[in-house]
């Protein structure tokens, strides 16, 4: 026979008594357990061999992931049943369940975040657009903060979020300078190509476009690629056209040249001796019949003088313009002896009448007089060209130069200089060739103020958003400024640096950035990382503990120690307190503890509790039990129980270790480690317990202790 067996032993028991044995079906507890995460029912007293049915229900987010304990039909079954042969302790465990995050992307960008997270759990996602594209927000439910490019998804079902984004709009800027009108101005999408018309006013002509992303600056109707703001100006040149005069006679003109349009050409006549001026032929002129006059140029001109013979009888006025330029005259032609001539003159824009020149003139400082004609003569009126004065005006921002006095028709040089941090934004006021242009020139035809206009530059703080967290503080800002910047950590992870240039403080979330030009800064944020410390109680070991990322799952692990059995973890984030193998959720630091209880008589038997801690045992008899594992046996004495995984053991101070079996202890028998052999107990001896030795084949007493 071997110990542990069913029936360790054969024997015979002759009596002369004729006895009956009685057997009953054992009956055992089932307990039923729930690990975190759900529900579990089923607990009952079942007779020995029938299968008693439990149930496991876990709770929202978890699934049920196994039973755990003996007996059981099916483990992976939330119904099923457990074959009651001993009694049974089983756990129902669960599991934080597992979703999918999905992130859909298109060309305009990209998304990080991408992953399975579990139940419960915020998921950081970050949308980063493609150049000429920008964020317009998330679609998809769970989203903490859809308008937010980095922001959070509560996983509580598998995700699919959707990042959108949006090509970008720039404004096109159209100037214009004097002689014509442009078309083409507004908004449009990054990438596309804008375009542009300049039509130029009578009298001018286009001369050429200015600015970026021009497709061809010199034809009047092109494109501009609109990949970022742009503002474009054209320029209109006024035409010029050509006078030629032809002479028919004795005498010469003066006047042929170049003119701007619609400006008035002035032409003058000069007879040789002995022959007058008799008149203009041609379009465009202003008094045919006057020696001194005026070409209208608005196209190129051809005019004819005519000269004839001077009457015998007659005395001639000659009237002529000094410089011929400056202005015009009326009066002369042939004139009776004595007859009373008019005369007067016309200055051309930019100049002023000053005097006659010349004999006979009744009123030399009038522009409107008289001369005698008692013989021939030859004036002149005299014309000084006017002087303007240039007045230049500067805000702050910049210094200009220029300012002056100058001639009618001087195209005075202008010239603007922005300070540090100011920008150029134009001329205001009238003549000035190209008001965009720094350096340029103004027309002197009056006199003129003109402004030179400064701002201060603006310039694009750009924060690049990153996983972990949130940064705020983009945007526009003037030269100069400090820009408040702030960033924010998702749960879980900490702040741990700006990076890019002029921050003030780049190891506080909080700062500010210096302004002085554009900035491209980003937020870095770490994941945290927790302690996890496992405790063991007294009976087991454990294994399992270090540091660990936000929102990992380690894996913990308790093994009781023989004699003991683990009982249940404390502490915070454990999946299943209950199973001696689960995982703690790392969202803090977390002090755990393994729980384990030495495996008490009572309990291992079944036995009935009395009072004051003593049980009652339908085959082992009537015990004391206390805290530390000792037990006092009504008939043994003090005893140690132990247990290991298929054996029940106990010491007795006289009788050294005894195997104990329900089968064989019933009838009186035990294996005796020290005998190495069968022992039988006899209790009901008048003289006191003993044992019969079977390896010895002789009787001996003992004493309870």
């Amino acid at each position: 026979s071997s110990v542990g067996s069913d029936n360790p032993l054969n024997f015979q028991i002759y009596s002369d008594l004729n006895l009956t044995a009685n057997f009953a079906l054992n009956v055992y507890l089932l307990t039923v357990n729930a690990g975190t995460g759900g529900t579990a029912t089923g607990s009952t007293s079942s007779v020995h061999g029938s299968l008693a049915q439990i149930n496991a229900s876990p709770s929202s987010g978890y699934s049920f992931a196994g039973w755990i304990g003996e007996g059981i039909s099916d483990q992976s079954s939330e119904v099923t049943t457990v074959n009651m042969t001993k009694t049974q302790t089983v756990t129902a465990s669960f599991s934080l369940n597992s979703y999918p995050l999905t992130l859909p992307v298109d060309e305009g960008g990209r998304v990080s975040g991408e992953g399975n997270f579990t139940h419960g759990t915020s998921a950081p996602i970050l949308a980063v657009p493609n150049n000429g594209y920008y964020f317009t927000g998330w679609t998809g439910n769970g989203i903490t903060n859809p308008a937010s490019a980095s922001t959070t998804v509560l996983m509580n079902q598998p995700q699919t979020i959707t990042a959108n984004f949006q090509l970008n709009s720039y404004a096109l800027t159209l100037n214009s300078s004097t002689g014509g009108s442009v078309s083409g101005d507004g908004n449009f999408t990054h990438g596309s190509n804008a375009s542009i018309v300049a039509t130029p006013a009578e009298g001018y002509s286009f001369m050429e476009w200015s600015g970026n992303g021009i497709t061809d600056s010199t034809s009047a109707v092109t494109t501009v690629s609109m990949t970022e703001p742009r503002s474009v100006s054209v320029t209109f040149s006024l035409n010029s056209y050509n006078l030629n005069i032809i002479s028919e006679g004795n005498g010469t003109a003066i006047g042929e040249g170049i003119f701007s349009y619609n400006s008035l050409a002035p032409i003058n006549a000069f007879p040789q001796s002995g022959y007058v001026f008799l008149n203009w032929s041609g379009t465009g002129i202003s008094e045919h019949n006057q020696s001194s006059t005026t070409v209208l140029m608005n196209q190129d001109r051809n005019v004819t003088v005519r000269f004839g013979e001077k009457a015998i009888s007659s005395n001639y006025l000659f009237v002529s313009s000094n410089p011929s330029n400056g202005g015009t005259t009326s009066g002369a032609g042939s004139y009776s002896l004595e007859e009373n001539a008019s005369i007067s003159a016309s200055p051309l824009p930019g100049y002023s009448f000053s005097s006659w020149v010349g004999g006979g003139v009744e009123s030399p400082l009038s522009r409107e007089t008289n001369i005698i004609m008692n013989q021939d003569h030859n004036i002149s009126a005299i014309f000084n060209q006017n002087s303007y004065n240039l007045f230049l005006i500067s805000g702050s921002g910049g210094s200009i130069s220029g300012s002056g006095s100058y001639l009618h028709g001087t195209n005075a040089i202008i010239s603007a200089s922005p300070s540090e941090g100011y920008l150029f934004n134009g001329w205001k006021g009238n003549g000035v060739s190209s008001p965009s242009s720094l350096i340029t020139t103004v027309n002197m035809t009056e006199t003129r103020y003109i402004s030179a206009l400064f701002a201060k530059k603006s310039f694009v703080l750009n924060i690049n958003q990153t996983a972990g967290g949130t940064a705020t503080g983009a945007g526009t800002y003037n030269f100069g400024s400090s820009s408040s910047i702030s960033a924010s950590p998702f749960e879980g992870y900490s702040f741990s640096s700006w990076i890019g240039n002029g921050i003030a403080n780049s190891l506080s979330s909080n700062s500010t950035v210096t302004m002085n030009q554009d900035r491209n800064i980003s937020a870095l944020f770490l994941i945290n990382s927790y302690d996890l410390i496992i405790n063991a109680g007294t009976g087991g070991s454990v294994l399992g503990a270090g540091s660990y990322t936000f929102g990992s799952t380690p894996l913990i692990t308790a093994s009781p120690l023989e004699g003991y059995s683990f009982t249940s973890w404390t502490g915070t984030g454990i999946n299943n307190s209950l199973s001696p193998s689960t995982f703690v959720t790392m969202n803090q630091d977390q002090n755990v503890t393994a729980l384990f209880s030495r495996i008490m008589l009572s309990s291992k038997i079944l036995a009935v509790g009395r009072e004051h801690n003593w049980y009652e045992s339908t085959w082992f008899g009537s015990f004391y039990e206390s805290a530390s594992g000792w037990c006092y046996h009504s008939d043994l004495g003090w005893i140690y129980p132990y247990f290991s995984e298929n054996s029940f053991w106990i010491w007795s101070p006289h009788l050294k270790w005894l195997w104990i079996s329900s089968s064989t202890y019933a009838n009186s028998f035990t294996w005796s480690e020290n005998e190495k052999n069968w022992i039988y107990l006899d209790f009901e001896n008048s003289f006191g317990p003993r044992i019969y030795s079977y390896g010895k084949n002789a009787w001996q007493g003992f004493t309870i202790e």
